[in-house]
């Protein structure tokens, strides 16, 4: 967004060393320093120069995209990526790879010049910024920018230039040889006849008309009928294979002292085609999904087509003869208009976006791409538009970014939002020596209204759930749901325990209150766990185990209360799991067992590859699934030996499929395994003794992972990519996720969240959400897998978006190494 401060000394001192410029380019500048950025911005606005500025980089990305500015300044260390990510994005999109772009920034080493002039960028400003230097460095660059295109355009023109040239000089030899045979000075094909039909004398022109020469054609019949003095058009056969469409006129004459008939022929072929391709292109344009709109020079509508019509909501006798400003809305910016007009007269096409205003008064938003016409002689004699109606993307973008942070049903924060939130607070209280605290809330009873009453008396209640909880709280407190009936809540400043227990008395008393449900009087309580910051820890991932622990606690001793988190609920937690004296000896006795769930092309059919799943079956446990032992094994520090067996299992099933297909098999390891320095070193060893043809394995990574361990996460990718396996960024979609870590991190695959899949086809919202999550895939080479598919309306809806990829109980369940391969063998037959 733009800034705007108060004017001060700098001002004062900005209006003294900036001079006063009569051409006026348009600069953006992109600074996350506010008062710099106002500093450059009305300095170059002084020295006549058009400036927009922003310190957000995506916002300002995109306005680029928009505006195409002449040149951009870009500072190089900003919150949410850095100058040279923005200028990467910025030189691989085809509408802004050829603005200039100048660094400002206050690094000075040799490393970081070198490689913003390998991005692409044309120059290189240190901080503090000396102001007459900026002018100059930005003048020159402008300049060379302007050479450039003057070069370019004066190419253009002397290309045309000496094409019309060779044009005038071989339509003069051709009428120089007219002149030479054709009689009466005539350059048609010319044909005499005499009064019985037989060919007199032709001329050249006639002969290639023909495609016969004069000795061919002489003395023969031409057998065309004749009605003298009248134009008629007529259909000859030029060859086999060619028929031409001729203008004919026969006159009578005398040759030779004889009667005789003169046949003038004019190939109007190309004049057929190009009015049925006239036709055509007026069909296309009536039909057009694009509404177009043409004018003269002085911007007077003289043609708009049916689209323009159903858009707009004008007829076309309503605005012929008009100017387009009739769909102005006042919201967009004179300037874009100006600068629209200036492009375009000077012959080049121009690209926006306009918000426009409808007929009956509705707001609308166009993207329009305007080109000059011109005549033979290159003069511009009208322009065209064609634009289209882009009002559903642009409500889209706003949903999606709602959607990507706030509960669809509660309309307060996610869990992933929330825990963004969190890590602000946090880091808040670390710098300031404050408490924080954090309160895990379940609701009692809530599965059993669910169940009986059904799942819209559910989603009623979470919402006057939460409208209660959020009137006990400040506006500085965080309220989140993480999912299902589990919220959030975080007190940012918390000076004593008391502050907190009053609080959790609130919301416990508040959700004992009857609700009352269409009509139907509900009672639930809730159990409340609570930890503080730092006392109870200082990462967020202890800090959420304790509340939950504390949460849970608050069940056993009989629900309707809250617990603050204490250290000895850790060994009750443990010392009472059946699981620890089971896990054991589970490998040894073959309790484990790995299966497999078919990944498949849904428009083929095909297997393309498998995920790895893990179940424990303990005869006196029964069958337990991975959400039940994964955690407790991850708590206890065995998870890497359960590790080490999944992946010899998969390894050895890897060698013993090689006689049937090569098959990429994915799968999940826990964020211990990655920190295992040995990690890339056991798998290059198992797949080495195995002698594997080439190691098919995929590694599937959840977005959390990568925000938890940023400090090596990039060496973890550089080790493992060294060994040719390949990621995959799994459960995308869930909630707040980053575009960004798409072309960050080397994905090859993304798996879409089965949470949006399972709400399909009913759900719009969550289909424009998987539709833009396979769209930036697609422009990223990233191959989108569909998790959860279980119905035919699933996979017909996923077909229609243009997802190629899906694994769900619709396709399979997951199979034992011994049926997939059956499995596997009957697909391919």
């Amino acid at each position: 967004m733009s800034v705007k401060l108060p004017r001060n000394e700098g001002d004062k001192l900005i209006d003294e060393i900036a001079p006063t410029k009569e051409d006026s380019f348009l600069i953006y500048i992109v600074d996350d320093d506010r008062i710099n950025l106002s500093l450059i911005g009305r300095f170059l606005h002084k020295s006549g120069f058009n400036v927009v500025t922003n310190t957000d980089i995506f916002q300002a990305i995109r306005e680029i995209c928009q505006l195409v500015p002449d040149l951009i300044l870009l500072d190089i260390l900003m919150p949410d990526i850095n100058g040279f990510t923005a200028c990467s994005l910025l030189k691989k999109s085809s509408k802004t790879k050829d603005i200039p772009i100048i660094f400002l920034t206050a690094l000075d080493s040799s490393e970081d010049k070198i490689k913003g002039l390998e991005l692409g960028a044309i120059d290189y400003i240190t901080k503090p910024i000396h102001y007459p230097e900026l002018l100059s460095r930005v003048n020159t660059c402008l300049k060379i920018s302007n050479l450039a295109n003057s070069l370019k355009t004066q190419n253009r023109l002397l290309k045309s230039e000496i094409e019309a040239r060779k044009n005038a000089q071989i339509s003069l030899q051709k009428a120089e040889k007219k002149l030479k045979t054709i009689i009466n000075n005539h350059f048609h094909s010319m044909v005499v006849l005499d009064l019985d039909g037989k060919v007199l004398f032709l001329n050249e022109e006639a002969e290639k008309l023909f495609n016969r020469t004069h000795e061919q054609m002489v003395g023969n019949t031409l057998g065309v009928p004749l009605e003298l003095n009248k134009i008629g058009e007529l259909e000859i056969l030029r060859s086999q294979s060619e028929l031409i469409t001729v203008e004919m006129r026969a006159v009578p004459i005398i040759w030779n002292d004889d009667n005789a008939y003169l046949l003038s022929f004019i190939d109007i072929s190309e004049k057929k085609k190009m009015e049925q391709e006239l036709k055509i292109l007026y069909r296309a344009s009536e039909q057009s999904p694009a509404s177009i709109v043409i004018t003269n020079v002085e911007g007077n509508i003289q043609y708009v087509n049916s689209k323009f019509e159903t858009v707009s909501g004008y007829k076309k006798e309503e605005v012929i003869g008009k100017n387009p400003r009739v769909l102005k809305s006042g919201y967009t910016h004179e300037t874009d208009y100006k600068n629209l007009w200036k492009t375009i007269s000077n012959g080049k096409e121009w690209q926006g976006e306009f918000h426009n205003k409808r007929k009956n008064g509705e707001l609308y938003w166009e993207r329009a791409l305007i080109s000059p016409i011109f005549n033979s002689v290159g003069a511009i004699t009208h322009y065209i538009a064609v634009k289209e109606d882009i009002t559903e993307e642009k409500q889209q973008q706003l949903l999606l970014k709602y959607q990507a942070k706030y509960d669809y049903l509660t309309k307060i924060p996610n869990r992933n939002y929330a825990l963004e939130k969190v890590h602000k607070l946090l880091n808040q209280a670390e710098e300031n020596k404050y408490n924080t605290g954090l309160m895990f809330i379940d609701l009692d009873h809530f599965k059993e209204v669910n169940d009986t009453l059904g799942h819209d008396f559910g989603d009623e209640l979470l919402v006057e759930v939460t409208m209660r909880m959020k009137g006990e709280l400040r506006s500085t407190d965080l309220l989140a749901r993480l999912g299902g009936d589990e919220f959030f809540i975080v007190i940012p400043i918390v000076q004593s325990r008391h502050e907190l227990q009053i609080i959790a008395n609130k919301i416990i008393q508040i959700l004992k209150k009857p609700f009352y449900i269409f009509q139907e009087k509900i009672f639930i309580s809730a159990s409340i766990g609570i930890t503080i910051f730092p006392e109870d820890g200082q990462e967020l991932k202890q800090l959420i185990r304790n509340a939950d622990l504390a949460m849970y606690q608050s069940k056993k001793n009989g629900r309707d209360q809250f617990q603050f988190y204490q250290y000895d609920m850790n060994k009750v937690d443990i010392g009472k799991s059946t699981l620890e004296k089971n896990f054991l000896n589970a490998i040894s006795n073959d309790e484990f067992k790995i299966v497999y769930q078919p990944v498949i092309d849904i428009f083929t059919g095909k297997i393309v590859s498998a995920e790895a799943l893990v179940r424990w079956e303990n005869k006196d446990l029964g069958l337990i699934y991975p959400e039940k032992f994964i955690p407790f094994l991850e708590k206890n520090g065995l998870i890497l030996v359960l590790e080490q067996w999944i992946l010899e299992t998969i390894i050895n099933d890897l060698k013993f499929w090689e006689r049937y297909e090569d098959l990429l098999i994915s799968i999940n390891l826990s964020e211990y395994q990655f920190k295992n320095a040995k990690m890339v070193k056991n798998i290059k060893d198992l797949t080495g003794k195995k002698q594997l043809r080439q190691c098919n394995l995929c590694i599937e990574i959840k977005e959390e992972y990568l925000e938890e361990n940023k400090k090596f996460i990039d060496s973890i990718f550089n080790d493992i990519n060294s060994i040719n396996i390949e990621f995959c960024l799994d459960n995308f979609g869930a909630g707040l996720t980053s575009i960004s870590n798409l072309s960050k991190f080397p994905f090859k695959h993304l798996k879409i969240d089965q949470s949006l899949v399972q709400s399909l086809p009913r759900n719009s919202q969550n289909k424009n959400i998987i539709e833009s999550i396979i769209a930036v895939a697609n422009i990223l080479n990233i191959k989108v897998t569909a998790k959860g598919i279980e119905s035919k309306a699933q996979l017909d809806s996923l077909r229609a978006l243009g997802c190629h990829y899906g694994q769900g109980y619709f396709f399979s369940q997951p199979l034992s190494a011994l049926n997939f391969i059956t499995y596997l063998t009957k697909n391919t037959n």
